[in-house]
Protein backbone atom coordinates (compact mmCIF):
# COMPACT_ATOMS: atom_id res chain seq x y z
CA UNK A 1 0.00 0.00 0.00
CA UNK A 2 1.24 3.50 -0.81
CA UNK A 3 -0.04 6.96 0.01
CA UNK A 4 1.18 10.55 0.26
CA UNK A 5 1.41 12.22 3.66
CA UNK A 6 0.17 15.74 4.32
CA UNK A 7 3.75 17.03 3.82
CA UNK A 8 3.89 15.37 0.36
CA UNK A 9 6.19 12.50 1.33
CA UNK A 10 5.46 9.17 -0.30
CA UNK A 11 4.87 6.43 2.28
CA UNK A 12 5.00 2.75 1.35
CA UNK A 13 3.71 0.13 3.80
CA UNK A 14 4.96 -3.43 3.31
CA UNK A 15 4.35 -6.57 5.29
CA UNK A 16 7.51 -7.85 6.96
CA UNK A 17 7.16 -11.22 5.28
CA UNK A 18 7.17 -9.71 1.79
CA UNK A 19 9.35 -6.65 2.35
CA UNK A 20 12.67 -8.11 1.26
CA UNK A 21 11.15 -9.18 -2.04
CA UNK A 22 9.43 -5.86 -2.66
CA UNK A 23 12.17 -3.40 -1.71
CA UNK A 24 13.95 -4.35 -4.93
CA UNK A 25 11.66 -2.00 -6.84
CA UNK A 26 12.16 1.23 -4.86
CA UNK A 27 14.81 3.17 -2.99
CA UNK A 28 13.88 4.45 0.45
CA UNK A 29 15.60 7.01 2.67
CA UNK A 30 13.73 6.46 5.95
CA UNK A 31 12.36 3.18 7.32
CA UNK A 32 9.97 2.60 10.22
CA UNK A 33 10.28 -0.78 11.94
CA UNK A 34 8.16 -2.02 14.82
CA UNK A 35 9.24 -4.28 17.67
CA UNK A 36 6.41 -5.27 20.01
CA UNK A 37 8.29 -8.37 21.23
CA UNK A 38 11.87 -9.58 21.27
CA UNK A 39 11.01 -12.36 18.84
CA UNK A 40 9.38 -9.81 16.52
CA UNK A 41 12.55 -7.74 16.57
CA UNK A 42 14.66 -10.82 15.88
CA UNK A 43 12.51 -11.68 12.85
CA UNK A 44 13.46 -8.32 11.35
CA UNK A 45 17.13 -8.71 12.25
CA UNK A 46 17.52 -12.22 10.84
CA UNK A 47 15.54 -11.61 7.65
CA UNK A 48 18.42 -9.92 5.82
CA UNK A 49 16.22 -6.89 5.25
CA UNK A 50 18.44 -4.45 7.18
CA UNK A 51 21.50 -5.34 5.11
CA UNK A 52 19.49 -4.95 1.90
CA UNK A 53 18.22 -1.53 3.00
CA UNK A 54 21.74 -0.42 3.97
CA UNK A 55 23.00 -1.47 0.54
CA UNK A 56 20.22 0.57 -1.03
CA UNK A 57 21.15 3.73 0.86
CA UNK A 58 18.65 4.01 3.72
CA UNK A 59 19.75 6.92 5.91
CA UNK A 60 17.39 6.64 8.89
CA UNK A 61 15.84 3.70 10.79
CA UNK A 62 12.97 4.65 13.11
CA UNK A 63 12.25 1.84 15.61
CA UNK A 64 8.91 1.82 17.43
CA UNK A 65 7.43 -0.44 20.11
CA UNK A 66 8.11 -2.07 23.44
CA UNK A 67 11.37 -3.65 22.18
CA UNK A 68 12.42 -0.77 19.94
CA UNK A 69 15.56 0.02 21.96
CA UNK A 70 16.69 -3.60 21.54
CA UNK A 71 15.99 -3.42 17.78
CA UNK A 72 17.78 -0.06 17.54
CA UNK A 73 20.88 -1.40 19.32
CA UNK A 74 21.00 -4.50 17.13
CA UNK A 75 20.63 -2.43 13.94
CA UNK A 76 23.57 -0.32 15.11
CA UNK A 77 25.59 -3.54 15.47
CA UNK A 78 24.55 -4.65 11.97
CA UNK A 79 25.72 -1.29 10.62
CA UNK A 80 29.16 -1.80 12.24
CA UNK A 81 29.42 -5.28 10.73
CA UNK A 82 28.20 -4.00 7.35
CA UNK A 83 30.94 -1.34 7.40
CA UNK A 84 33.61 -3.92 8.23
CA UNK A 85 32.43 -6.24 5.48
CA UNK A 86 32.04 -3.61 2.75
CA UNK A 87 34.68 -1.05 3.73
CA UNK A 88 32.05 1.66 4.17
CA UNK A 89 31.50 4.25 6.88
CA UNK A 90 27.74 4.11 7.24
CA UNK A 91 28.07 4.27 11.02
CA UNK A 92 28.73 7.99 10.60
CA UNK A 93 25.90 8.52 8.10
CA UNK A 94 22.97 6.33 9.12
CA UNK A 95 20.71 7.46 11.97
CA UNK A 96 18.82 4.99 14.15
CA UNK A 97 16.26 6.14 16.70
CA UNK A 98 14.02 4.25 19.10
CA UNK A 99 10.64 5.38 20.34
CA UNK A 100 9.84 3.10 23.25
CA UNK A 101 7.07 4.18 25.58
CA UNK A 102 6.06 7.10 23.38
CA UNK A 103 2.54 7.62 22.13
CA UNK A 104 2.15 5.88 18.78
CA UNK A 105 1.01 9.15 17.18
CA UNK A 106 4.21 10.89 18.33
CA UNK A 107 6.41 8.11 16.93
CA UNK A 108 4.61 8.13 13.59
CA UNK A 109 4.75 11.92 13.45
CA UNK A 110 8.52 11.75 13.93
CA UNK A 111 8.71 9.24 11.07
CA UNK A 112 6.60 11.39 8.74
CA UNK A 113 7.68 14.90 9.73
CA UNK A 114 10.89 14.74 11.77
CA UNK A 115 13.04 12.34 9.77
CA UNK A 116 13.57 14.40 6.63
CA UNK A 117 16.92 13.91 4.91
CA UNK A 118 17.68 17.26 3.28
CA UNK A 119 20.33 16.19 0.78
CA UNK A 120 18.13 13.50 -0.76
CA UNK A 121 15.93 14.30 -3.70
CA UNK A 122 12.69 12.40 -4.02
CA UNK A 123 12.37 10.81 -0.60
CA UNK A 124 10.27 7.73 -0.05
CA UNK A 125 9.41 6.44 3.38
CA UNK A 126 8.99 2.74 4.10
CA UNK A 127 7.06 1.23 6.99
CA UNK A 128 7.81 -2.48 7.42
CA UNK A 129 5.07 -3.99 9.57
CA UNK A 130 3.64 -7.33 10.55
CA UNK A 131 0.19 -6.62 9.15
CA UNK A 132 -1.27 -9.54 11.14
CA UNK A 133 -0.25 -7.94 14.44
CA UNK A 134 -2.88 -5.78 16.17
CA UNK A 135 -0.39 -3.06 17.16
CA UNK A 136 0.84 -2.77 13.59
CA UNK A 137 -2.74 -2.42 12.38
CA UNK A 138 -2.92 0.64 14.65
CA UNK A 139 0.30 1.94 13.09
CA UNK A 140 -1.30 1.74 9.63
CA UNK A 141 -4.29 3.76 10.83
CA UNK A 142 -2.06 6.43 12.37
CA UNK A 143 0.12 6.56 9.25
CA UNK A 144 -2.90 7.12 7.04
CA UNK A 145 -4.10 10.01 9.18
CA UNK A 146 -0.69 11.72 9.47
Amino acid sequence: MMFTSSNDRKVVVLDLYQAKLNVEEDKFTVVLLTAWSESGAQEILYSGLIEKLLSDGVANFVCVGKFSEYLHDEIDELIYHFDEKHGTELVTKVVTTFHEGEALEDSVNYFIYGSEIHDRGDEKLLAVLNLNHSEDSKVVSVLKSA
